[in-house]
């Protein structure tokens, strides 16, 4: 993909776009999820985990990778949708994990076409869309004491 492309990444997740160029949405994403699989989590994902043998832990958080996941992390709520998971065009509740590059021709068990990535969704500057699975788990996260923690993602990680 081109950096001009690239620098246009802010308008691929729209269903405007994706409708009108899917392969260029699906480069995009496909791209993304190649550079995920050379990642690997870092020593703060590691220590939520590490919490996780003495308290409740709930990580809530906006990325769409799966580093926590592969920390050992087990209450994850991804606010922003994930990576690694596709849904159908014709059924959103349709969610599969998908690790390889998705292309057009690739569809569920009835032959629907699949969409990735299963993420955030912007409309004019409002969020229109999380997993409906996650959304039913912020839904009793309530009466808990909380601890904030920022992970950042560094070269030497």
């Amino acid at each position: 993909m081109g950096y001009g492309k690239v620098m246009m990444s802010w308008k691929l997740p729209h269903q405007k776009i994706f409708s009108k160029n899917p392969e260029l949405v699906f480069e995009f994403y496909n791209q993304r999820r190649r550079q995920l699989l050379d990642v690997k989590p870092n020593q703060g994902h590691k220590a939520l985990v590490d919490l996780e043998k003495y308290f409740d832990v709930s990580i809530i958080t906006q990325n769409v990778d799966n580093l926590h996941e592969r920390a050992g992390s087990k209450n994850i709520l991804h606010l922003h949708g994930e990576l690694l998971k596709v849904r159908s065009v014709a059924d959103e509740k349709t969610i599969l994990d998908w690790n390889e590059d998705l292309n057009l021709g690739d569809t569920d068990s009835n032959g629907n076409q699949l969409r990735t990535p299963y993420c955030l969704v912007w409309r004019n500057g409002t969020h229109v869309r999380t997993s409906h699975r996650d959304y039913n788990k912020s839904r009793h996260s309530y009466n808990h004491r909380y601890i904030y923690a920022s992970i950042s993602r560094s070269k030497s990680s």
